[in-house]
């Protein structure tokens, strides 16, 4: 019966979002066919065992949550243009990304993805309901409220959106039947260190070393243990494989993806420097999506290098470390912006 209730009040809250003028045409049309199926459920009382009721109340509720946190100005939308854009390199465009805000630091593990596609669960035990071939993947992202705007520290964001990759994809499952034995712990989870060193790869394409100096601010001396590689193994694949040099876990993985026919490991980014813009709060001006990437590496270099080294323009007595990060990923944000909003412009002028 609880379970009832909640898909009663997840439909009602469901309907409220689909009234926001936040979503986008493909969201609206996902909550319309979830929608569809919850009040199926609810129109058919006992057709369906209670367990898959409840199950279904769960996956609803999940993907609810992540919805309600795309409608307000509160989403990291710079961020998650770049991640939509890196979403389409992979041959997974109709996919559609929705975040959720954290309000603690480490809730949830600080930032996180969560796989619940709910098209799956219904297919499989919704069994009377047509959703009418509409199984668009929702790619869940959880960010600290904290950092919502600070597109610097968002870096992570490309790890977790690695997963979501390696999922849709089966990269490290198809690693597993080419090679099972190449990467341990000797008794632990090999899968789970797959997948997390192919995200990590996969974020040093489109953001450099970053992604992997994050985890090391995080992180830092962390050793093996059945889910995770050790810090500093992640941190010497991920140097290696920028450096252009040779790894068995980059060989194991590209084979992996030529199997696939997926776009083998490259580094996507280019290389800018942000600091002469910053230097004198001016935002930088990309010339190029590849150069919006590199943003991202310049800027985490440009914001510790002065706080740790207290270079000019930043060595006078009154700054603050807090000033530097505010300029930092203010500017950041704004420069992705401005590109995103000549991207548009420059689609909606020419029509194409």
């Amino acid at each position: 019966m609880r379970s009832r209730v909640d898909l009663h009040l997840v439909a009602n809250t469901l309907k409220q979002l689909n009234d926001s003028a936040y979503f986008e045409q493909r969201l609206h049309e996902f909550t319309r066919h979830l929608i569809g199926a919850i009040e199926h459920v609810l129109d058919n009382p006992g057709k369906y065992d209670a367990a898959v009721e409840e199950t279904f109340a769960k996956v609803a509720r999940s993907v609810q949550s992540y919805l309600s946190g795309s409608t307000n100005n509160e989403v990291p939308y710079e961020v998650v243009y770049c991640l939509t854009d890196a979403l389409k390199r992979w041959k997974l465009s109709e996919a559609v990304i929705v975040t959720f805000l954290t309000e603690d630091r480490n809730a949830h593990h600080d930032f996180h993805l969560r796989n619940s596609d709910p098209w799956l669960f219904i297919e499989a035990f919704i069994t009377d309901y047509d959703p009418q071939g509409f199984k668009l993947p929702l790619v869940m992202i959880g960010v600290p409220r904290i950092y919502a705007h600070k597109p610097v520290f968002c870096v992570p964001l490309f790890h977790e959106l690695g997963h979501f990759v390696d999922h849709q994809h089966s990269v490290s499952a198809v690693s597993m039947i080419q090679n099972s034995n190449l990467i341990g712990p000797q008794n632990g989870n090999e899968l789970s260190h797959r997948r997390e060193y192919f995200a990590d790869l996969f974020a040093a394409c489109f953001v450099g070393r970053s992604s992997i100096a994050a985890l090391e601010a995080i992180a830092p001396n962390v050793s093996s243990s059945l889910t995770h590689p050790a810090t500093a193994d992640r941190a010497a694949l991920v140097d290696a494989f920028l450096a252009g040099g040779s790894h068995p876990i980059i060989d194991l993985v590209q084979n992996a993806l030529q199997a696939l026919q997926l776009p083998t490991l490259t580094p996507i980014f280019q290389r800018v420097e942000v600091g002469a813009d910053y230097d004198d709060i001016r935002t930088f001006v990309p010339a190029s999506m590849e150069q919006v990437y590199g943003l991202f590496d310049s800027a985490w270099n440009y914001l510790f290098g002065a706080i740790d080294n207290n270079r000019n323009p930043w060595n006078f007595s009154s700054a603050k470390d807090g000033d530097i990060e505010v300029l930092t990923n203010d500017l950041t944000e704004k420069s992705i912006r401005n590109f995103a909003i000549r991207q548009a412009w420059d689609v909606a002028s020419t029509g194409s």
